[in-house]
């Protein structure tokens, strides 16, 4: 998780039962109930209460009499998830540091320690998990000043990714007047160049970021300069690029190659966070159509992979047609794009997903994934991926699985329901099960033993007679109460995690 660079234990702890908190708020708690959902014992959950209660006190300025379970609604009732949580980020020594960082203008270690009252050693050593993770994506600090340094491309896709995991669903980064002139450079772009967002879509906080990031580091003096990789592509692509603001008169500090620069930035990431659905729009089809030509990398790489694995598939499955995967295969393309102009290795949410990494790399469908990447000549046309494997697995990995389940079925959570059909507790739990990517629904057949069994039945005999009682071994059956509220709903996500990161099935019956 992004908050596991910058929170202490004690951080972690109360965002840890904060969040069971929000869960259980509408329930009579109590103070066991939450140490036995956490798994903290009694005495860690009661002081992370009453952190968070005195925390929540500050935040509202309402102080209450009794610091108890009855008090946490109208304290925290309005206080959400992500409220609490950014309210850590900004108590957090390292993430006020690294914000430092990317928005100081001459960035200066001694300047920051001066003002923050803390040590350099103390401060050395708070910031070593995200310093490493800065290193990893190939940027340094610099040895007096402690600024961040490397390629411009790659400090500002960091700084991107900084903001938009610490400010989702609260807040704004910069100052007022960056979001002013934000504002007003989108609407710029949108008049000059109208085809690159949906008729119907509205800016998003992540598009005025992208602008306020980049005005910052021109202001600071880090103006790109054009880039051979995104040229080459560009021209072979015959890319429609429009000038849009990026003219001397809007930024007269730079000059008219910088100028051009900061355009195919600004082009550049408008492909690198195009998002999709369940369909492919007809703008989206727009603005990667023109890497649909046999001669680019990208399109022999994004084709290629996708040729592979629908071989690999089985030809009775709707996985080994090619009309089935028009999304994934715009996604590859769109990946391959950020992935060649990055040189493969650079600052991505992905990075930051509380998955396990293993997942991507056993199993079928990531071994498939691996032995594309081994079959790519290092001297063809295809060397720019060559080595790109440890960078791009993941998201590849996560991309292409919903396509492919029969491909991935060794990292799937195999569910099967024993509930009365016809009713609303089937229909509500057949909704959330099917919503959940690595659930897979099975049909109610003894020949298809599954991993859990959510069941209403309150004798199981039914069930281990259906199965065979010798097929259910390491299987978990669920109970399921025939009036779920979100609390049940809540536990059951959190057993169905459990399975899939390999705990034991029969174990988590005992509910």
């Amino acid at each position: 998780m992004f908050e596991a660079y910058f929170f202490d234990k004690r951080a972690t702890t109360n965002y840890r039962v904060f969040r069971l908190l929000k869960a259980l708020q509408d329930s009579n708690f109590t103070i066991n109930r939450l140490a036995q959902d956490s798994g903290l014992s009694y005495s860690q959950t009661y002081n992370a209460f009453q952190d968070i209660m005195l925390e929540l006190q500050l935040m509202s300025d309402r102080p209450v009499a009794d610091v108890n379970e009855t008090d946490f609604k109208a304290l925290g009732g309005q206080v959400s998830v992500d409220m609490y949580r950014f309210h850590l980020l900004q108590e957090s020594l390292p993430f006020r540091f690294f914000d430092y960082l990317f928005t100081a203008g001459t960035p200066d270690v001694h300047t920051f320690c001066t003002a923050a009252g803390v040590a350099i050693p103390t401060l050395r050593r708070r910031i070593a998990p995200f310093k490493a993770y800065v290193t990893g994506v190939g940027l340094h600090l610099n040895g007096v000043t402690w600024a961040i340094e490397g390629e411009e491309l790659q400090i500002r896709m960091l700084m991107l990714t900084f903001y938009q995991l610490a400010f989702r669903g609260v807040g704004w980064p910069f100052s007022e007047p960056a979001f002013r002139r934000a504002k007003h450079q989108i609407d710029l772009i949108n008049q000059a160049d109208p085809l690159w967002f949906e008729p119907e879509a509205l800016y998003t906080k992540q598009d005025l970021l992208i602008l306020a990031v980049q005005q910052l580091r021109i202001d600071h003096g880090h103006a790109l300069t054009p880039d051979r990789r995104w040229n080459k592509l560009a021209k072979a692509s015959n890319l429609p690029l429009k000038s849009l603001i990026y003219t001397r008169d809007h930024f007269p500090s730079l000059t008219p190659r910088k100028c051009t620069a900061e355009r195919d930035f600004y082009y550049f990431c408008r492909i690198h966070y195009l998002s999709f659905g369940t369909r492919v729009t007809p703008r989206q089809a727009w603005v990667m159509r023109d890497f649909d030509r046999p001669g680019l990398a990208i399109n022999q790489f994004a084709d290629g992979l996708l040729d592979a694995l629908i071989d690999a598939a089985d030809p009775l499955t709707p996985e080994s047609m090619a009309a089935a995967h028009d999304v994934l295969r715009v996604n590859l393309h769109r990946m391959a794009v950020s992935y060649y102009v990055l040189h493969g290795n650079f600052a991505k949410r992905i990075d930051f997903l509380d998955r396990n990494p293993a997942e991507a790399e056993s199993g079928t469908l990531p071994h498939l994934i691996h032995d594309y990447f081994d079959q790519i000549d290092a001297t063809g046309p295809l060397a720019a991926f060559a080595r790109h494997w440890p960078h791009m697995h993941r998201e590849l990995y996560r991309v292409i699985a919903p396509d492919f389940p029969a491909l991935n079925a060794d990292h799937l959570v195999k569910v099967a329901m024993f509930v009365d059909g016809g009713t609303f507790v089937a229909r509500d739990l057949r909704l959330f099960l099917e919503g959940i990517q690595f659930v897979h629904l099975l049909p109610t057949d003894p020949s298809q033993v599954p991993d859990l069994i959510i069941s209403t039945l309150s004798d199981t005999t039914l069930i281990t007679s259906f199965y065979g009682a010798a097929n259910l071994t390491h299987t978990g059956i669920i109970p399921w109460a025939t009036e779920a509220d979100d609390n049940d709903f809540y536990h059951l996500m959190t057993l169905l995690r459990r399975a899939r990161q390999g705990a034991p099935t029969d174990a988590l019956a005992a509910w």
